[in-house]
């Protein structure tokens, strides 16, 4: 009767009235202790002995429980622990509630957050609430501590808890925050400060009157965000401070000032939301510029309103005030700055889309009234299945106008229909065959009136039949595919009548090799009867692949002078396109594609990648990559790991050609410790870009971990 009685009362009492958020009358509880006792006189139910209360999600460990019937008081002493099932751990040396069960007070409380998470000590605390503790005269820190353990019961049970930190709390951490008063909402995992002192190795470096963070692994709060300091020979001392705030689950912004000596203050702006229906992303910042002594400024960002499934409108857009700004500040080369905006339908058979796109023009030489715009483009694309084994027929249009303050101007209107079914034989053969009609109706308007203005069309007809077959030895080891492809359509498919927007690029490679029409734009087609040609080779079991080689060419039964001479297809014989995968052992990684003359087998194009190592941690790699009478550049970047503390990473990027330049060279070495980090960062950069010089950076980052992390 009396154990029962005070089961209940444990229940009731301590895990509705000591810890929070519980509702644990409800809960099966089971109790454990040394020795319980009914005192009747003094109306007091004892248990003593390392006294354990436990439930599927918490614990309560004590040296003494007592419930005082005549005061309705429940009082836990000696070595009191509580762990919930957020992972929150408590350690008070005792604790008293009062009638009502739902509030107390707690003496010389500590506390940890999550096994490896944050830890705080107070003199006193109080529960307000089951989700909120007021705890006074607090030290907050993420840094581990090695406690001495003479402050806790040598009867205590081998699984208990051990406090965070010694009673005393008059160790020297690594850094802590002092404040008078601290409120911790345990369920938004909130830590709010009032006269808080930032101590790093016990001397007081910062203060503030008021100040919140996030704690363990609850989600981001308002607060700020690690300083950086840097120093560069084109920005002066720089400093970079930041603020984070939170306005939903969904919704951020990050505000950043950075400070140069040599330039002035930058401001930069961040918002971010991923709603059901709305997300979006913008980015902003501008400058008034002590060098250039105008207001500099960009902006980039997307966003999206989904109105059904399949059916959405957004736009993403990139701005700069000027040419250079986005390297002076940011090291972006980018040559053009793309913004466009949409509204789309898709469904399995269907697709219909409507875009417009501006482009500012970065390059030196750019004239801005002669960059090319997209005025609205319409697509649309209907597809029908003729047949239950793939058969399929495709209708599509395309409406594109390119327009020109001043140069040359075009409309078009592109109508196709494409039949394609594939098939497969008993003995493993794959056929594809492919039959495209196209018309084409352009309307051009020269810079200086010509005969060729006005209306032009063009009629396209092709057709193509695709084969490969895969063949796995008896081991299972190796497979080989070889693959053939054979097109053909009427001769001269490229008057000179018709421009050429978007088809200016073109140059062979293994992904485009088995394409019908290679080029990347619809202006321009291959025409004429070509077979392609090529062999796939597989070294491994499926899903973990240690080699794989591939060699491919295209022959064309005529020359093609529509396309450049350095493509790699001009002639009839085809530039041979490769490439070569291999991981032989773990550790070691070889990449290379290649474009080599049909002839001598002199390279046209090579791209190189060798890796020793576990790029995620310790590697060596060699990168690098020649463009026949074009670039040539060679990267070298590696990474060690000599600790789990310490990590050394190193970068170098150099022009190859003659006269050639060192690029980009950068060095970064980065110290972790379990509640902070730190991390320096060379950088050279060796090349010019109109009035952007040559530069050497240096940044020097401080990150206290739980107290925000600057991701970027």
């Amino acid at each position: 009767m009396l154990v029962t009685r005070f089961k209940k009362f444990l229940c009731t009492v301590v895990f509705c009235g000591v810890t929070p958020a519980l509702s644990a009358a409800e809960e099966a509880l089971d109790v454990s202790a040394e020795q319980v006792d009914y005192l009747q006189k003094e109306s007091k139910i004892s248990a003593t002995g390392n006294v354990e209360l436990s439930s599927p999600e918490r614990k309560l460990y004590a040296d003494e429980v007592i419930y005082n019937q005549k005061e309705e008081t429940v009082t836990a002493s000696g070595n009191v622990t509580y762990v919930d099932k957020n992972d929150l751990t408590v350690f008070v040396d005792d604790l008293k509630l009062n009638a009502t069960l739902k509030t107390g007070d707690m003496n010389n409380v500590r506390m940890q957050m999550g096994q490896d998470g944050p830890h705080m000590t107070a003199a006193k605390a109080s529960h307000p609430s089951t989700t909120t503790y007021v705890l006074e005269d607090v030290i907050y820190s993420a840094c581990s501590v090695n406690c001495a353990s003479d402050d806790v019961s040598t009867t205590a049970t081998t699984d208990r808890p051990q406090p965070p930190l010694a009673k005393d709390a008059k160790m020297r951490l690594p850094w802590q925050l002092r404040a008078k008063k601290v409120e911790y909402d345990t369920e938004e995992g909130k830590v709010s400060y009032e006269h808080a002192k930032l101590d790093v190795y016990g001397v007081p470096i910062f203060y503030t009157p008021y100040f919140r963070h996030s704690a363990g692994t609850q989600k981001p709060q308002t607060g700020l965000l690690p300083p950086r300091f840097g120093r560069s020979t084109n920005r002066g001392d720089e400093v970079h401070l930041g603020l984070y705030k939170t306005f939903s689950p969904y919704s951020d912004m990050t505000a950043r000032l950075r400070h140069m000596t040599q330039r002035g203050s930058q401001f930069q702006l961040e918002n971010r939301h991923m709603g059901k229906r709305l997300s979006y992303e913008l980015n902003g910042s501008f400058i008034d510029d002590d060098k250039t002594g105008s207001m500099r400024s960009h902006f980039d960002g997307d966003a999206e309103y989904t109105f059904a499934s399949g059916f959405r409108a957004g736009f993403n857009a990139q701005m700069a005030s000027d040419q250079t700004y986005l390297d002076d500040f940011y090291s972006r080369t980018d040559s053009y700055l793309p913004s466009t905006f949409y509204v789309e339908k898709a469904e399995q058979d269907f697709y219909a889309n409507i875009y417009t796109t501006h482009y500012q023009d970065l390059r030196s030489e750019a004239e801005d009234e002669r960059t090319a715009q997209v005025l609205p483009s319409f697509t649309l694309s209907k597809t029908f299945y003729t047949d239950k084994r793939g058969g399929q027929l495709n209708l599509s249009t395309n409406m594109l106008g390119i327009h020109r303050e001043v140069g040359d101007k075009s409309r078009r209107l592109i109508t196709q229909a494409n039949f394609s079914k594939p098939w497969v034989t008993n003995s493993g053969d794959v056929f594809e065959a492919v039959a495209n009609l196209r018309g084409d109706i352009y309307h051009v308007e020269n810079e200086e009136p010509t005969e060729e203005d006005g209306m032009k069309t063009r009629g396209l007809v092709q057709a193509a039949l695709k084969w490969e077959r895969a063949m796995t030895s008896a081991s299972g080891y190796h497979t080989i595919t070889p693959k053939a492809m054979l097109v053909t359509s009427p001769r001269g498919g490229n008057p000179d009548d018709i421009p050429n927007e978007d088809s200016v690029a073109y140059e062979l490679d293994m992904t485009n090799l088995f394409d019908t029409s290679r080029f990347a734009g619809e202006d321009r087609v291959e025409t004429g009867t070509r077979v392609v040609y090529g062999v796939d080779n597989y070294w491994g079991r499926a899903g973990k692949r240690d080699w794989r080689v591939f060699v491919g060419q295209s022959y064309r039964f005529n020359e093609d002078n529509t396309l450049e001479e350095q493509s790699g297809a001009r002639t009839k014989a085809s530039d041979w396109v490769g490439m070569v995968d291999m991981t032989p052992i773990e550790g070691f990684r070889w990449r290379n594609r290649a474009r080599l003359d049909n002839s001598d087998f002199t390279s046209h194009r090579w791209d190189s990648e060798f890796l020793v190592g576990n790029e995620q941690s310790t590697h060596f790699a060699v990168d690098y990559s020649a463009v026949d009478g074009g670039a040539e550049e060679a990267t070298l970047r590696g990474r060690y790991d000599l600790n789990e503390m310490f990590s050394f990473r190193a970068e170098t990027q150099q022009d190859l050609t003659e006269g050639g330049k060192q690029l980009l060279s950068q060095f970064e070495a980065i110290y972790s410790h379990n509640c902070y980090r730190l991390s320096f960062i060379a950088r050279r950069r060796g090349f010019s870009n109109e009035d952007v010089p040559p530069s050497t950076d240096f940044l020097f980052n401080i990150e206290l971990l739980t107290l925000g992390r600057d991701l970027d």
